[in-house]
């Protein structure tokens, strides 16, 4: 029985191995395109999992909680919480506390290694995250001053291979805090750590909170380090943050009307985090709803193309009518019919999958560098992919094989046998099926367009200055000291039209503490603010609409936005002074229009812009064309004046693209899904127009003995090819309007849905139609009407 259901299944390859082929190949890319969408949404949703009391750490974040900053989330907690969490609230098992000391470097004997993040840590970090050590012990590799570990990237270009636990190394940190003597420091490798992928946390260099005893120096004065907690088995986080919202009435009372402390979950860090306006140690985080619309593209590409699979095993069976009527004659039953059918449903749903695991494992290289997606056998083999790969399959199987088993089962012998006309490809099935597929690839073409254009108006078109040929490059504690002498260097080589330095990249800027008055009465809020050279608003092109620009380094001037004035309401915001909270107050000199300076996903809110030297990143302005030329150039002055850490630098525009690097994941997705169900939709349609040209042949051949010409037969077999494309486009207008509104909702600054895009959409669904019916209609329509009516007869 096997043995006859395989001999009938390589007959009707032979038959039709085209069609067969598209088929098998079609289904093929649709199961890919899910597989590596689910394998990433697996790898986004697995972050921070590997920690084993995952379910009880939370982030201690800060709510703005007074007038300007009210609502405002960040992701920073007070040095001094550490404590007072534990010794007030028995509900809290263990506290660690994260400083981040920024980028330096470390050097061993001759060797020199350079690291992007250095964390001071306190000794309960292992206590709290059960990140693995290569080398060393995790009960004691904290404990002592000068304590340090590193990851195992590190260690190989320090070290080599060999175990480096007990040697000594000497460490140059970055941050000011901890670098106010910037000599080498001695320490002690305690420990090499395993680096984790999946981890929001990302760091180079472990130390101990006790190496430096600068960092109380920092006592209340901002928000500095990030905090998380370890609950005890059983107590409840709902309990403990409403306890929270009294923590600064109680301990910090100057402190009460500023800030309420909340608690994150450390599963939620990752994925929902895009509300929140000052998190740096948040590695690759991710926007949890776009998770939801990666399944739902990958499903839609999946129904395109399961539509073109069952709408070709439909369009076979006008060539097995008479063979099935045959078979039914000498005594075959309906269920034997039915089994055929899935059998040979089933085995080319085997080989589709067998094929989209093997074009992962080609693509594999691709994926990583375009997506960040990595393929390994053992997460194609989780039970979890397995599971949805099983489901589907079945899903399509069922669906392919049930629908024509039914068609045939319900046409009479006696009619098949007389030659009367039962086109499947005239069913009402066939044409809802034709009009769903066609409908969903402008949705996705039309959508797609209207994705790329909001994304590039978020990486270009975001802001009121130019990002084109921007270096950005961090300052190290030595390049912030020789700062001015660099600027000068800099300036006059041959093509830098002009150098500046601020504290913060576009889309990093925090709050700081800042005195002002507010009704007449002193008042220290929590606001935006941006440390700068005194020539940063010429640099950007950034119009002063009142008072003046800064004229010079150091004067403790400040600048506010149109924002801040109308939210302050300040009448004359030149006689108006502004400080930092624990330092003295300065004067307001100017005031700037409204620029875009982190997210457009809010409005833009109060900035302050302070001339002074506490700076972090660089910015230099190059010559088109000469960027590689002026680089060496630039690093040559960078050698002569800075030892601690090599000459690095970044495009702007590609630091405003890592603000949205979701947003531009999400754009690549969408491009490639795009294309990749315009091509299905091609493949469906040119392989269904191929069986209807096949069955129009003997119609065709005596309409052209009557005489009929190649294009009037053109035109009647296109044009109600066309009444199905027309259908689709009024289905899929008010669809695609409604879903694209919501997500631009997102932003608040948005580009507009204009209806050119759902045009592109109509009139390359109409080309690709056009191109693959004429392509098979002129090639019949140019046969011999003779040889075709034998062959046909």
């Amino acid at each position: 029985m096997t043995s006859s259901r395989i001999l009938l299944l390589i007959r009707a390859i032979r038959r039709d191995t085209f069609i067969s082929v598209a088929k098998v190949i079609g289904l093929s890319i649709g199961l890919l395109v899910f597989m590596v969408m689910t394998l990433f949404v697996q790898g986004q949703l697995a972050f921070d999992s590997f920690h084993t009391k995952k379910d009880r750490i939370y982030r201690v974040n800060l709510l703005g909680s007074y007038k300007e900053a009210a609502g405002e989330e960040i992701a920073m907690s007070h040095y001094k919480m550490e404590p007072l969490l534990k010794e007030n609230y028995p509900e809290i098992e263990e506290v660690v506390r994260l400083f981040n000391a920024n980028q330096g470097y470390c050097t061993f004997e001759n060797r020199k290694g350079y690291y992007e993040t250095a964390l001071f840590v306190d000794s309960s970090f292992f206590k709290v995250f059960d990140f693995d050590l290569i080398y060393g012990q995790k009960s004691t590799a904290l404990l002592e001053p000068n304590s340090i570990i590193i990851t195992e990237s590190l260690s190989r270009q320090l070290f080599g291979e060999k175990d480096p636990v007990g040697e000594q190394i000497a460490i140059r940190y970055g941050h000011w805090v901890v670098s106010r003597n910037p000599e080498d420091r001695d320490g002690t490798i305690t420990g090499v750590i395993k680096e984790e992928e999946s981890s929001h946390l990302r760091f180079d260099v472990l130390t101990s909170f006790s190496t430096s005893n600068t960092l109380e120096d920092v006592n209340w004065s901002g928000p500095v380090v990030n905090t998380y907690v370890l609950l005890k088995e059983g107590a409840s986080p709902s309990g403990l943050n409403g306890k929270l919202v009294t923590f600064y009435d109680d301990h910090h009372e100057s402190l009460a009307e500023m800030y309420q402390p909340i608690l994150q979950e450390l599963g939620n860090i990752h994925l929902d985090s895009y509300h929140i306006t000052w998190d740096p140690q948040n590695w690759k985080k991710f926007d949890r709803k776009y998770i939801r619309i990666c399944m739902f593209l990958a499903a839609l590409v999946l129904l395109i193309a399961a539509i073109n699979f069952v709408q070709l095993t439909i369009g076979q069976l006008n060539d097995r009518l008479k063979s099935t009527a045959i078979r039914k004659v000498i005594g075959s039953s309906n269920w034997n019919v039915l089994v055929q059918n899935y059998f040979e449903t089933a085995t080319f749903c085997l080989i589709a999958l067998l094929l989209s695991f093997l074009g992962m494992g080609i693509l594999s290289t691709f994926l990583q560098n375009e997506f960040g997606i990595a393929i390994s056998l053992g997460e194609i083999f989780q039970v979890r992919t397995l599971g949805i790969l099983f489901l589907t399959s079945v899903l399509v199987v069922g669906l392919a094989g049930l629908v024509p088993a039914i068609i045939l089962k319900s046409i009479p012998v006696s009619q098949i046998i007389a030659g009367t006309n039962v086109a499947a490809g005239k069913s009402f099935l066939s044409r809802s099926l034709i009009v769903t597929q066609l409908a969903l690839s402008m949705g996705l073409l039309g959508g797609g367009i209207v994705v790329y254009d909001q994304i590039d108006f978020l990486l270009r078109g975001n802001s009121s200055f130019s990002q084109d040929f921007i270096l950005q490059v961090p300052l190290s504690e030595e390049a912030k000291k020789n700062y001015t002498t660099i600027k000068q260097e800099m300036e006059g080589l041959a093509g830098v039209s002009d150098v500046t330095a601020a504290s913060n990249a576009f889309g990093t800027i925090g709050g700081l503490d800042m005195k002002l008055k507010i009704d007449g009465q002193e008042e220290v809020l929590i606001m935006t603010a941006l440390m700068v050279d005194h020539n940063f608003l010429d640099f950007y092109d950034i119009e002063v609409i009142q008072g003046r620009n800064f004229e010079s380094w150091g004067k403790n001037e400040f600048i506010v936005n149109q924002a801040w004035v109308d939210n302050f309401g300040w009448e004359n915001p030149m006689q108006e002074q502004l400080g930092f909270a624990y330092g003295k107050p300065g004067t307001v000199v100017g005031v700037v229009d409204n620029f875009n300076y982190n997210s457009l996903y809010e409005e833009v809110e109060s900035l302050c812009i302070w001339s002074t030297n506490f700076i972090k990143l660089m910015s230099i302005k190059v010559a088109p064309g000469a960027i590689p030329s002026v680089v060496k150039r630039l690093e040559e002055v960078w050698g002569n004046h800075v030892a601690d850490s090599p000459f690095s630098y970044s495009f702007l525009s590609d630091e405003v693209a890592e603000m949205y690097k979701t947003e531009v994941i999400i754009g690549k997705v969408v491009r490639y899904l795009t294309l990749i169900s315009l091509l299905l939709t091609a493949i469906g349609i040119y392989a269904l127009s191929l069986l209807v040209s096949k069955r129009k042949t003997r119609e065709v051949s005596i309409r052209k003995v009557l005489g009929a010409s190649a294009d009037k037969l053109f035109i009647s077999y296109t044009v109600e090819f066309y009444k199905l494309v027309f259908a689709a486009l009024l289905i899929i207008v008010p669809v695609a309007f409604t879903v694209m509104s919501r997500w631009l909702e997102n932003f608040a600054y948005t580009t507009d849905i204009s209806t050119t895009y759902l045009v592109v959409g109509f009139v390359t669904i109409l080309v690709i139609s056009t191109v693959a019916i004429a392509s098979n209609l002129f090639r019949l329509a140019r046969t011999n009407p003779v040889e075709a009516l034998r062959e046909n007869g």
